[in-house]
């Protein structure tokens, strides 16, 4: 799921093995909440719904 040289980078930086784990899986799942969020037009994101679901009433 992530580059092994990543990883690698974030080990060698001085972090542990489960701490670069915590901080990959943190930073995916950040990524993926904002692009739900964008996806959907939620309020959260600050964008709106695509114009093809806009009401047109």
């Amino acid at each position: 799921m992530f580059d092994p040289r990543d990883i690698l980078d974030l080990i060698k930086s001085g972090r542990t093995e489960d701490e670069a784990a915590t901080r990959l899986m943190g930073a995916l799942r950040g990524a993926l909440i904002g692009w739900s969020a964008a996806r959907h037009g939620t309020p959260d994101s600050g964008l709106v719904s695509s114009p093809l679901k806009a009401d047109t009433g």
